[in-house]
């Protein structure tokens, strides 16, 4: 699979485990991309061990230009290293792209109360932990209690291509 194959893959994988992303949790949301993670390799990425595929919990109040929004984002992040050629020289850049799914609902203040925060997960042997900090940080319990309004699944950059573009 190649990064920009990933949203594509990710649901036939949900697809073929007879499941559909109408609806889902963010708890739900974690434990299908972890699945995926183990089993759907990337092939253009650096090494898991060298940090080329990774998991990422997000969650807080941000404001985008359309008002405050709760919002917690579960997303696989690549990292593809392409050699880049300058006046004789060669040297590597990182372009980092991710699938996400974004949940979002409007920010009041018990959404405000739970803070900020950033999880990532670097290789397989860290999900366990990466699970727990999850669990830990209170998001799952309070959007059980109130579901988020809103899911959207999409890839795209974050550095690189999209300035060569």
């Amino acid at each position: 699979m190649l990064p920009e194959e990933s949203v594509d893959y990710f649901q036939k994988f949900v697809a073929a485990r007879g499941r559909s992303l109408e609806g889902v949790t963010p708890a739900e949301a974690v434990e299908l991309l972890i699945a995926f993670y183990k089993e759907q390799g990337c092939e253009t990425c650096d090494a898991r061990e060298n940090e080329g595929d990774m998991l990422v919990w997000d969650f807080g109040v941000y404001d985008w230009g359309e008002g405050e929004q709760f919002v917690v984002t579960v997303a696989r992040q690549f990292v593809v290293v392409e050699q880049l050629e300058d006046e004789g020289e060669t040297f590597d850049v990182d372009v980092v792209s991710q699938m996400s799914m974004t949940f979002m609902d409007e920010a009041d203040d018990s959404r405000w109360d739970l803070g900020m925060g950033q999880f990532w997960c670097t290789s397989e042997a860290e999900i366990e932990a990466w699970r727990g900090q999850i669990e830990g940080c209170g998001v799952l319990a309070a959007v059980a209690k109130r579901p988020l309004a809103q899911m959207m699944l999409e890839w795209h950059w974050l550095s690189g291509e999209e300035e060569e573009e």
